[in-house]
Formats: structure tokens, sequence, C-alpha cells
């Protein structure tokens, strides 16, 4: 679909023919001409600027074509001499503001004065006095400046008086003044110039050298015209390409070449030098701006399709360049001497620049397997760019870029960063040290963290079974409200909670947050009655909200989406982990019951408090900022951000997000899995040690025994999040795994009671077992499918919105906790 869009137009070169966009060549000096120089000088008192000689096309062969003039006037005379006695001598003569006003004047009063001489005139005296004043002080710079704004005006108007339809060489030299001070002064006018300036070239028809010895009298006028030709081609190439408009000079049947006017090679290889970064700032910005953002689909394929077209244009310059300039030293590079590894750096960069972006466009809209397909693609691309630049002279690449001056510098090597990986590809002892960090201090910091919020969460089952409900007066209806309002406190502040995280900065946060559930959990040996036990829990619910979604999103800045998913699962060994861990703490803290007249499960209550502020204490000194370990090993810190899958952190977490993510009506199937999954295994995180102890076994045989299904769950998540990765499709493994949790409470309804009490243990620990196995990788699908690759890199937005999807999902799975708090209820006793 997108290829057909992609190929709506036919990809033709726009030209294939080097531009050379710089001033003409340097000449030697010539002492007889540089004493006609002195002696107009005297005449006419002129101020004199530079050393160099530089020529603009006004050769001492077209005093003929003045006739008369040069007679009428001796200071017009002088004047007209010194800038077209010999080649060079114009540019670096100017009259002062006076002398140069009374020449304009004598020429306009001379009868012998056509237009094509009047716009020449004016021309010269615009260049010459804009020149003069970038040499000095403020004051005479804005002075000369408007001086040489108004002659330019007075030129375009006789040029507009001025008929092309007879184009004379005149014409063309004033047109070529014009357009190298518009240039120079970033004038409005110069596309419209340039323009005038090819239809003259055509008119003249200089592309052909048998035109050209019919104007010439002499070697030295026809190599001048070659030059005017080459210059003005070089002007409108590179205006073409800096403005984004297609190409109209365009000379297939030129039988002469550059290298028959160009005697400097440095002069090409700084003009190439710009021309290619006004390359890269046309595609950069057609590309990668944030008007491309927001342009539609079809107008995205024309911008990709215009980037590769100058793409192609700048390899035609580049090689035919290369090929057509010789001398007699050998071929020379017009970007230093590796002159084939630079062609390939210079213009794979940005072809692999280009595809990389069709690439990411093509996944827009496809189904995830296509996706996924379309997303393996752009990494193969990519890696061969990587070879590629890894082929090049990557020191003469970074002095190229250095050596240009353009506003776009900075996203050219932001580019490179984020789609290329070439000047962000750290050492191998640079990423062994971020992953080291990220997989010995983060990922064992926030999973220890997660089994500390599950066992605050969970040890009321333990504490069950020692007497609470009647040490403190309430039934199982009251404990199950308690329940549901604990996780109701954590569904209203999952987002606000989400909202500080992205202001503080996940260190803070986080460590907070253990520390002031864990202080409530401690206080809960103070609850004496229903009113205690209900407003504890709820203040327990609403401390606890958004640590799960506000650590996953803690880990994303940390991996790539590759590295990811894995992460994930182990980070869920936290939770599964602690329901694991926390009956088997809850049979050993029971054992201190009457211990300093506290109940056993008041030291449940007080000691696993007492651990998770202990634990908020170790968030707090030892999880690391990913901006101080990128600091502490690398100068740049930007480079270490091209490793995470989020990109740099948003500060903010805008409700235009919220609103987008609340109406994206494909992520609420997995929503609404989550809530129907977890309504069905909320009873069992609360009840499962009771129900075992309804067999027949003993308080502590129950809670160790209840231990068991938790256990089983951490093979059952590294078995299908293997599953997901081999298979690569998770929307398959996370079917799977529901199924199975299915048929194990199926066999449940079944079976128990046709079997003994270990028969009945063992179908309950199946189905705590196979409860939530396929939470980790659901978690990771949805991740996954959040965002796209190349937006997840340079969006602030894109990071945001992940979050957000991942706060949406925890808080379906809270609900069908808060939901499944009301299916074991009194009246339904336990069969058993």
């Amino acid at each position: 679909m997108l290829q057909k869009e992609f190929q709506t137009r036919q990809v033709t070169l726009g030209f294939d023919i080097p531009s050379l966009y710089s001033s003409l060549p340097l000449v030697e000096s010539d002492p007889p001409r540089d004493e006609n120089i002195k002696r107009a000088v005297e005449l006419l008192n002129c101020d004199i600027v530079g050393g160099d000689k530089t020529c603009y096309i006004l050769p001492d062969c077209h005093k003929s074509t003045l006739g008369p003039m040069l007679d009428s006037e001796p200071r017009i005379s002088s004047y007209i001499q010194a800038c077209f006695e010999s080649p060079g001598a114009g540019v670096n003569m100017f009259l002062s503001m006076a002398s140069a006003q009374e020449c304009v004047d004598a020429v306009l009063r001379s009868d012998c004065s056509n237009r094509a001489t009047v716009v020449v005139a004016y021309a010269v005296l615009a260049l010459g006095c804009y020149l003069v004043s970038i040499q000095s002080g403020i004051r005479s710079a804005v002075e000369g400046i408007t001086r040489a704004t108004g002659y330019f005006r007075r030129a375009l108007s006789e040029l507009n008086c001025l008929s092309m339809d007879n184009a004379t060489v005149r014409g063309l030299q004033g047109i070529l003044i014009m357009v190298i001070f518009a240039d120079k002064s970033a004038h409005h006018s110069k596309s419209r110039l340039v323009s005038l300036g090819v239809q003259c070239v055509q008119d003249l028809g200089l592309h052909s050298s048998r035109r050209l010895r019919q104007l010439s009298t002499g070697t030295d006028e026809e190599r001048l015209l070659k030059n005017a030709f080459w210059a003005l081609y070089a002007i409108e190439k590179a205006d073409a390409v800096g403005t984004g408009r297609g190409s109209i000079m365009c000379d297939k049947h030129t039988d002469h070449s550059p290298s028959d006017a160009l005697q400097h090679p440095d002069e090409a290889r700084l003009t190439l030098q710009c021309l290619y970064g006004r390359l890269c700032d046309r595609v950069i910005d057609s590309l990668f701006s944030q008007a491309a953002l927001r342009v539609t689909r079809a107008d995205m394929c024309r911008q990709i399709e215009d980037a590769y077209c100058l793409v192609q244009a700048w390899l035609g310059i580049f090689q035919t360049y290369n090929n057509s300039l010789n001398t007699p030293a050998g071929r020379f590079s017009c970007l230093g001497e590796q002159a084939e590894a630079e062609t390939h750096l210079s213009s794979y960069f940005l072809i692999f620049l280009i595809h990389g972006k069709w690439l990411h466009l093509a996944q827009q809209g496809l189904d995830p397997e296509e996706a996924e397909a379309y997303e393996r693609s752009e990494t193969r691309c990519l890696a061969a760019a990587r070879s590629v630049l890894e082929q090049c002279s990557q020191q003469t690449h970074v002095q190229m870029l250095a050596n240009m001056r353009f506003r776009s510098l900075p996203k050219i090597a932001a580019c490179i960063l984020i789609l290329t990986g070439q000047s962000c590809d750290r050492s191998d002892e640079q990423k062994m040290y971020l992953n080291m960090a990220a997989d010995f201090r983060v990922l064992p910091l926030l999973t220890i963290g997660f089994a500390t919020y599950q066992i605050d969460r969970t040890n009321i089952a333990s504490a069950l079974t020692g007497g609470f409900a009647s040490d403190i007066g309430i039934g199982q209806d009251m404990i199950n409200l308690g329940n549901q309002l604990m996780f109701l406190g954590v569904i209203i502040l999952e987002i606000p909670s989400n909202m500080v995280l992205q202001k503080v900065g996940p260190r803070c946060w986080i460590s907070s947050q253990v520390c002031i559930f864990g202080v409530i959990a401690a206080l809960q040996i103070f609850i004496r009655n229903k009113t205690g036990f209900l407003l504890t829990r709820s203040i327990l619910g609403f401390s606890e909200a958004g640590y799960i979604p506000a650590a996953m999103y803690t880990l994303s800045t940390w991996y790539t989406r590759e590295e990811l998913t894995k992460r994930i699962a182990v980070f869920f060994f936290g939770m599964f982990g602690g329901a694991a861990v926390s009956p088997l703490l809850g049979a050993a803290l029971l054992k201190l019951d009457g211990k300093g007249e506290l109940h056993g499960w008041q030291w449940i209550f007080l000691l696993e408090g007492i651990w998770s502020v202990l634990m908020a204490i170790a968030l707090f000194m030892l999880l690391p900022e990913r901006e101080s370990i990128t600091a502490e090993n690398s100068d740049e810190e930007s480079a270490g951000k091209c490793q995470s899958w989020n990109g740099p952190t948003s500060k903010t977490l805008p409700v235009k997000v919220v609103w987008q993510t609340l109406t994206n009506y494909t992520k609420w199937p997995h929503f609404l899995a989550t809530a129907c999954v977890f309504a069905t295994w909320s009873p069992l995180t609360t009840y499962t040690p009771t129900i075992i102890m309804s067999l027949g076994f003993s308080r502590i045989q129950a809670n160790a025994l209840a231990a068991i299904g938790s256990l089983l769950t951490l093979p059952v998540i590294v078995f299908f999040a293997c599953l997901s990765d081999w298979s690569r499709r998770r929307g398959m493994s996370v079917m799977l795994a529901i199924a199975f949790y299915l048929v194990s409470l199926i066999l449940l309804r079944v079976l128990q009671a046709r079997v003994d009490r270990w028969g009945r243990f063992g179908l309950w620990t199946t189905v705590n077992g196979l409860a939530v196995g396929y939470h980790p990788v659901h978690n990771a699908w949805i991740q996954v499918n959040c965002s796209n690759p190349g937006e997840r890199s340079v969006s602030v937005a894109m990071c945001t919105l992940t979050v957000f999807l991942k706060i949406g999902f925890v808080m379906s799975a809270t609900a069908g906790l808060m939901a499944g708090t009301q299916i074991f209820r009194h009246d339904d006793g336990l069969n058993g």
C-alpha cells in the first residue's frame, strides 16, 4: 500500500552536472593591471579593498561594446577601464560614495549608455558598497549597507526595463553581480534574479562551446564566459537545494565541463561542503521537523520522495565533479583525499536516514506482525548504514561537519545519534557499564521493592489465620470491604502519583512511596475496631498508588525494547515472589504470638512495616539516576540516552495525553482482559491460607503450603516470557497462558468434590500457580505496541503516553482485584 503511495510520482534527477557555488577563480597578480587600477584610483579618488583580485565577468575585450562612452568623460573612462582592463580588476576597486554617485550620474547622462550598462554600473556599486561596509566600523557599515541597498534597488528597476529577449553578455554580467550581492546580503530577490540569469544564459547559448567562441574574441574571454555559466549554474543549484524547489537549469547538452574553468580545488571543496550542509538541512527539516510530524501520510510520502531526489542530485554533483576535475597533480576529491569513502559517507548517511523514515512511516496502521516485519527491515537498514559508515573516513566526516556553519548542524548530529547510532556508539566498556548499572542496581532494587509492596498488601492473609478478625471484631464481609477500599485508593491516585513522578524523578518519589506505605503498614498494629481497619486499608491503598507503573517506566528508560521484555518478567518476580514469601514470613512470625504482649498478627504488621522503611532508605541511597550514571561514564550526557527506549524523560504528563489514552479503544480489550483475570485471582491473595486451613491443616502448615502456589508462578512466568520471545507472537502467548488458567479453574470446579484434601490442595495450588503467569508477557506486549520505535527515540510526548498506558494497564488490574474482593463472602462459606 505504502509502496504504491510512495511511487505516485516518477523519481527523476534534477541535474547531473556538478555545481560550484563559489566566487570565480583567483588570478595571479598582473602589474600592468595594477597600474591601471592605481591610475583610476588617483583620478576618481577611489578606495581599494583587499589584495585578492576576483573577476566577475568584466573583461577588457568589452571595451569596444561601450564605444564612444570611454572618450565622453575622463572620469567615466577611468572607471570603466579599471573595471574592464583585465580579469579580476573590478570587484576589489570601489568608488568612494561621492565619486560613485558622480560616476553613475555621468553614465546615465551619456548618450551611448544603454540599459545593460546602467545595470552593470549600479550592480557593481551595490556589491562594492556592501563589501566595503562589512569591513568598516558600525556606523560606516550601516551607512554603507543602506547605500548598497539603494544601488541594488536602482539596478533592479533598471533590470526590469531591460528586455531579456535580446540578452547581452553585459545583461548577464549585471544579473550575476546582483545575484552575488543578493546571496551575500540574504536578499529575498535572489531566487527571481537566479531565474532571470538562467534565462539569460539559455538565450546566449553559453552551454555550447561553439557559441562561446562566437561571443569571445580570445581564450581569456571564453574562459570567463565559461566561468559565468558554471558560477550561475552553481548558484541556481544551491538555491534550489536551499529552498526545496525543483532545479530549472538542466544542461544535458553542455559540451564543456567545470574543469575547463576551475583552477582551485580548495574553493570547490568548501563550496560542496556548504552545498552538502544545505542538503542535510533541507532533508532533515522536511522529514524530522515539528511541521513534518504534523503532515498527512500522503504529504510525508511526497516529502520522502523529494528528499530522495535531492540526495540523488547531490550524488550526481559529487561524482560528476570528481570525474571531471583533472589537474596535473591528479584527481582531487571535493571533500578530502579519500574520494570514494567520502562519497559513501555523504550519500549513504542521508539515504539511510530517508529509508529509515520511510520504514517508520510504513509501520503505521499495520497489524503487529506486519509492523514487526517492517521494524526488522529498519533494523537491518540502520545496521547496514553503520557498516558503511565504519568503512569511511570518520575523522574527515567530523571535520566536514565542523566546517559547516549552518543552523541545521545540531539537527544533523541529532539524527546521526538517533538513526545511525554512529556518533553515539559507545565503547564496549561504556555499554557494559550501563548494563551493569541497570542489571545490578536498578532492576534488583525495584524488584525487591515490588516484593515489599506485595508483602505489605497481602500480609493480611497470614494475619487472618492468626486471629486478626476476631481480635478487632470484624467479619469476612468487612475484610472484603477493607480490601476493596484499598484497591479503590490505588485506582484514584494512580494517575496523580505518576504525574508527580515525572516532576520529582524515580529515586525520590519511589523511595518516598515505599517509606510511606511501610509506616502505614506498621501502624496497623494499633487497629482496634472496624473504623480503624477501614481507615488504614484506605490510606495504605493511597500510599501504594503508582508504584508499579513508576517502576516499569523507570526500567523502560534504562533498556531498549528488545531488552525490556525479559526485565519486566524479572521485575514481576518481585510481585509473585513477595506473594510466596508473605505466607512463609507469616508462618514464622505467628510463632511470636504473645511475645512482648503483642499478638502474632501484630508482629507480622510491625516487622514487615519496618522492613519496608529500611527498603525505602536503600532505594533512596542506592537507586541511581540515569543522567548521573551517564555523566560519570561519558562527557556527552545525550550519548547515554540513545540506548534507552523512551529517550529523555518528560517533566509533565499532559492532560491531552491522558485523554488520548482513555479514548484509544484499541487498548481497552487489554484492560478488560486484565480486569477479568485479576478479579478471579484477587480473593486467592487474601484467603488461600484460610482455604488451606479449612482442608484440615494447622495454622503454620497452611501458611507454609500457601507459598507453594506463588512459587510455582515464577517458572510459569519464565516459560511464557521465553515462548513469547521465541515465537514473537505475544498475543498468542497471552491467550495460551489465560487458556491454561481457565482449564485449571474448570478442573477445580469439577474435581474438588471427588478428591481428598491433598488432591484439593493440589488443585488450589495449580490455580494459584497459573492465575497470573500471563501478566508480565501481557504487560510487555502492550508496552511494545503503545508507540512507534522512531518516535520513542526523539519524542517526549510518546514517552508520557507510554507511562499512561502502563498506568491504565495497572489500573485495570487493580480494578479486577477490587471487584474480586467480593467473590468470597461469609454467606458463601468455604466448600472444603
